[in-house]
């Protein structure tokens, strides 16, 4: 999946497949009046979706079919910065607010107001502690999030600006990226909350 072009109002997601020749061309295009700015792929016993964010709003698309399935407001007045996918939810990221979805139909299991500022990366992470979800935001902290209680586990306060990105490295190693006027820095944590 890729993104898109904006043209005549519409935003575009582009389902790619290799050709023998370069460049890559579509598979097919699905066209959108809302800003797409992020995906993920959720699993279930009907099949595979592809839950994309935008403005205010989540779209489900139906992967074999490639139509869009479901839509609703989720985050009112944000944007969906981040969608992350568990063993049985859903959870997107909008303003400073996590909403944590089934992954069936357009049920909120619960709504997480821990950050002060706008959450811009949130992760799933696995490890031998188990399975933590990971947000980092503008307000300068990652916070680790139990699956089951939904409740904020660790709050890390560890860059001086905007979190803009997670990547778990497996084996307990997560990095987080900051980058703005006062911190341009990478780090790496070793983590077991066990």
């Amino acid at each position: 999946y890729g993104g898109g072009d904006k043209s005549g109002g519409q935003i575009s997601i582009f389902l790619f497949t290799k050709r023998p020749k370069y460049p890559f061309q579509p598979k097919s295009v699905i066209m959108f009046e809302d800003t797409i700015s992020s995906l993920s792929l959720v699993s279930d016993d009907d099949g595979q979706y592809v839950w994309a964010g935008g403005y205010e709003n989540i779209f489900v698309i139906n992967v074999q079919s490639k139509q869009i399935v479901s839509q609703w407001k989720a985050h009112t007045g944000n944007i969906i910065r981040s969608i992350v996918t568990t063993e049985r939810d859903v959870w997107t990221a909008g303003g400073s607010q996590i909403n944590v979805w089934k992954k069936k139909g357009s049920k909120r299991v619960t709504q997480l107001n821990a950050h002060q500022g706008a959450i811009h990366s949130m992760i799933l992470v696995k490890n031998r502690s188990g399975e933590h979800v990971w947000s980092g935001s503008c307000d300068t902290t990652i916070m680790i999030w139990d699956l089951k209680s939904y409740k904020c586990l660790k709050c890390l306060t560890v860059h001086e600006d905007t979190i803009h990105c997670l990547l778990d490295l497996g084996k307990g190693d997560v990095y987080s990226s900051s980058s703005g006027s006062r911190d341009t820095s990478l780090r790496c944590w070793s983590y077991n909350l066990s």
